[in-house]
């Protein structure tokens, strides 16, 4: 069994053995929360998906949403849960790095950029911006730790405090950040509720 949290085949043996300490088996408050404050819907990435609570979240109140992952087995875990709650989006085993679509207002973030190796980070951030429409908004929880081993092999990779700023550019700016309240064990302390807008000069 590969040990590259870069492979769809790591993921898909945790997935194999019920193995998701990541998974909070709910949509955390903050994003029920702006939500509920922003009704006008638009179109969701949200990769990196696994369960996707997030996404039947956003159908709900009317987005058209993408969610996708690279492992098979996350698809066929949530292909089952979104099928049995009247999900009328998107669910599609791609990888995110590969995806390609038409801009998106929104890309939702939880888990996903912590799953994979920091060489990994700097293709994300040029990733981004190619996926949004201008004026539109990267959001979600990230995982954000100073003090996290720089040489850890295996998930989840915490991010520094300053991180996203150098990855996303300048052409970003954060409207907002928070500690989350309902953080899983493996991210508790660590997790923040972020918000930050894509304004191409």
């Amino acid at each position: 069994m590969t040990r590259d949290p870069a492979s769809p085949e790591f993921w898909d043996r945790l997935f194999n053995k019920d193995i998701t300490p990541w998974d909070a088996e709910a949509s955390p408050p903050e994003l029920e929360a702006w939500l509920d404050t922003h009704p006008e819907p638009g179109r969701v990435l949200i990769p990196g998906c696994g369960s996707a609570w997030e996404a039947l979240s956003f159908d709900r109140r009317g987005w058209d949403v993408t969610a996708l992952d690279f492992s098979p087995l996350a698809i066929d875990k949530a292909k089952d849960f979104l099928a049995d709650n009247g999900f009328r989006g998107r669910l599609i085993c791609d990888d995110f790095f590969a995806h390609t679509s038409e801009p998106y207002t929104l890309i939702y973030e939880r888990a996903f950029l912590a799953s994979f190796p920091r060489h990994l980070r700097t293709p994300w951030g040029t990733r981004i911006p190619k996926l949004l429409q201008d004026g539109g908004l990267l959001m979600g929880c990230f995982l954000i730790n100073d003090a996290d081993d720089p040489e850890k092999t295996l998930p989840p990779f915490a991010l520094k405090t300053d991180e996203l700023t150098r990855l996303l550019g300048s052409d970003f700016i954060q409207t907002c950040t928070k500690a989350t309240t309902t953080s899983v064990k493996v991210f508790k302390g660590r997790e923040w509720w972020q918000e930050w807008a894509y304004l191409l000069k």
